[in-house]
């Protein structure tokens, strides 16, 4: 009995394993290499450093008055590209 399904078996065998197989290839196809998934890492790092930084008010160096009070101050904001700057106050912001 065992030995007339033994053909049967043999090709169910086969077949699973030439299926894992294709799947093995085709998805290792599909996936960057370890190198291209690092250098987009190391991009999207870089790309939200730099988003972060932009975003943090640019301050003047700090002074020291003369009675001790320590003044920063915020750096101008750059004109816009018609040459009107921006008018809106702090408070308009908020």
């Amino acid at each position: 009995m065992f030995v007339s399904r033994l053909p049967v078996i043999a090709c169910v065998v086969l077949s699973l394993t030439l299926s894992s197989h294709v799947a093995l290839a085709q998805s290792s196809q599909s996936q960057p290499s370890p190198q291209e998934q690092l250098e987009d890492a190391a991009r999207m790092v870089l790309g939200t450093l730099k988003m972060i930084m932009s975003s943090i008010p640019q301050y003047e160096a700090p002074v020291i008055l003369e009675n001790g009070d320590i003044l920063i101050r915020r750096k101008p904001k750059p004109q816009s590209p018609n040459g009107v700057g921006d008018n809106s106050t702090d408070q308009d912001r908020i």
